[in-house]
């Protein structure tokens, strides 16, 4: 169960994480 709400945690950072790099790069080129 610990393994499983780890890999979770780490999805969901990730996709943040990628959700803010996105915003940035746009905010940069426009």
């Amino acid at each position: 169960m610990g393994l499983f709400k780890t890999a979770a945690k780490v999805a969901v950072a990730s996709s943040v994480h990628g959700r803010v790099q996105r915003r940035q790069a746009q905010r940069w080129a426009a």
